[in-house]
């Protein structure tokens, strides 16, 4: 039913390779950029404890109760989740719920070292990068993008086939290297535009599912397994 009509076969270097590669084999789906979710540390209210350098790091006890999450962006909570369980399996999943805190949104996350005291104020934050780069100048916090990858929730588009002499001037105009340059260089969502330059250095790289793993599994029932074993461990109430 879906094509992907893009043109590009071959993206941007940050997306094309020797770890990851978001060109869809299948040619269904395009992907135009993604939301990397980073970590956003609260000087003040992590304390003496060690700075947290990968996702491996806020699974463990010391940052129990310790960290938000943007459980009202879907997509990216829905990346975090399916991530957390392939890389550390349902334990993860368990451990994520402990570290857990408070739901916020990234922009109530970066008022929070004014709103709230040192001993209730989250010490850890998984947000979009977008949100990162807004930080007030002089606040306690600092951008920590892991080690092992910065969880992306891909920006797709899906054409339809039977249609594809109509949208094809869409689809050109969105896989520009102008409307790339907007993802990336404004919106901070970097691009997988070949000609772009997203900024980035050899550090910071990308965790994502890849394509074996999505053609293989049932997302939609592990997204759904996910949350219940994360709303379970919670009680089922926030």
């Amino acid at each position: 039913v879906f094509a992907d009509i893009s043109g590009i076969n071959r993206l941007n270097k940050d997306f094309d390779n020797h770890y990851i590669d978001l060109k869809d084999p299948e040619k269904h789906y395009a992907v135009i950029g993604v939301v990397p979710a980073i970590l956003m540390v609260n000087r003040q209210a992590l304390g003496d404890r060690p700075l947290p350098t990968t996702w491996a790091d806020i699974l463990k006890p010391e940052f129990e109760g310790s960290v938000s999450l943007p459980l009202e962006d879907l997509d990216m909570f829905d990346a975090i989740l399916l991530n957390i369980q392939k890389k550390f399996g349902q334990a993860g999943i368990v451990k994520l719920r402990r570290s857990f805190l408070k739901g916020m949104h990234p922009a109530a996350m970066l008022k929070s070292y004014i709103n709230e005291s040192r001993e209730t104020a989250p010490a850890i934050a998984i947000m979009p990068y977008f949100f990162a780069r807004t930080a007030p100048p002089g606040s306690p916090f600092v951008t920590v993008w892991p080690e092992d990858g910065a969880i992306i929730s891909p920006i797709y588009l899906v054409n339809k086939r039977a249609s594809s002499d109509k949208t094809k001037p869409f689809v050109d105009f969105l896989f520009s290297r102008k409307i790339g340059e907007v993802f990336s260089h404004q919106g901070f969502f970097p691009s997988t535009h070949p000609e772009v330059d997203n900024g980035f250095d050899c550090g910071q790289t990308f965790m994502w599912l890849g394509w074996d793993y999505i053609k293989q599994n049932d997302i939609g029932q592990l997204i759904s397994q996910a949350k219940t074993l994360f709303y379970e461990e919670a009680g089922g109430e926030f």
